[in-house]
């Protein structure tokens, strides 16, 4: 993850892991603790001697305790929650997890400042996901869908919608953290579309955002009117193939 100057070096991003792992996340992205020059970085989340871990979460302390990580609610209530811990049994990695991570640099960074950065690198291991995978949502049309890509290869966006059901075919939303939209934090969301059918897609705003979703990267895909009723989910489905390969070579991000 390079080091952003363009937002200060510091900025809200969109990970995933692309690794299924039963280590923790506080051991694996938060290098347990160790702070080794260009890898991990800090996750916030509770105050206290500002640089220590809180040994009950996993969190790196803070003065003001500000939460630096969150999941989304993949169902009707629509909306981003705070991880409550890091360093627990239930916070492996998951394939396909999505996360809104604010990262400011490695593990060396200084806590105190609102300005210090780095670029890092963010460290998974476990078992790599090689085989189709489908996940169902109970939402509704124009709920959106937090997913993240679960390959360590990239997955071009329209063979991903094409494979799913319930999704809006032509339209993919990117989180470009280079854009500095928001005041503090760094980014603005990306509306890709236009790719349907082999067309050219479009990122608005301008973004290197180009229709593939990298490794480690995430976005938010949107239901359609399928998904209405008691009975009918929103289901995404991942399915590695050679252009998602060649997406190695042929996509860009700004994760």
């Amino acid at each position: 993850i390079p080091e952003n100057n363009s937002v200060r070096g510091r900025a809200y991003r969109f990970v995933s892991s692309p690794v299924a792992s039963m280590s923790s996340i506080y051991e694996q992205w938060q290098e347990n603790g160790a702070s080794p020059s260009g890898y991990g970085t800090h996750i916030t989340g509770t105050s206290g001697t500002v640089g220590a871990v809180d040994a009950a979460t996993g969190f790196d302390q803070t003065s003001s305790g500000a939460r630096s990580m969150r999941t989304y609610s993949n169902d009707t209530g629509q909306s981003f929650n705070v991880v409550t811990s890091t360093n627990q049994a239930a916070d492996s990695l998951k394939i396909a997890q999505a996360y809104l991570l604010y990262i400011r640099g490695d593990r060396n960074v200084d806590l105190t400042s609102n300005t210090s950065s780095s670029a890092t690198v963010l460290r998974s291991t476990g078992t790599l996901a090689h085989k189709p995978i489908s996940n169902s949502y109970d939402v509704e049309q124009g709920d959106f869908i937090f997913t993240g890509n679960p390959y360590q290869s990239a997955v071009k966006v329209e063979d991903l919608i094409d494979s799913s059901s319930n999704i809006e075919d032509d339209v993919v939303y990117y989180w470009d953290p280079t854009l500095g939209g928001m005041t503090g934090s760094g980014g603005a969301y990306v509306t890709y579309t236009g790719f349907d059918g082999g067309g050219t897609g479009v990122a608005t705003p301008a973004s290197s955002n180009n229709g593939f979703i990298q490794p480690g990267q995430a976005v938010f895909l949107r239901a359609n009117a399928g998904a209405n009723g008691p009975t009918n989910d929103a289901v995404i489905s991942y399915r590695p193939s050679q252009t998602d390969i060649n997406g190695l070579v042929t996509g860009t991000s700004n994760t």
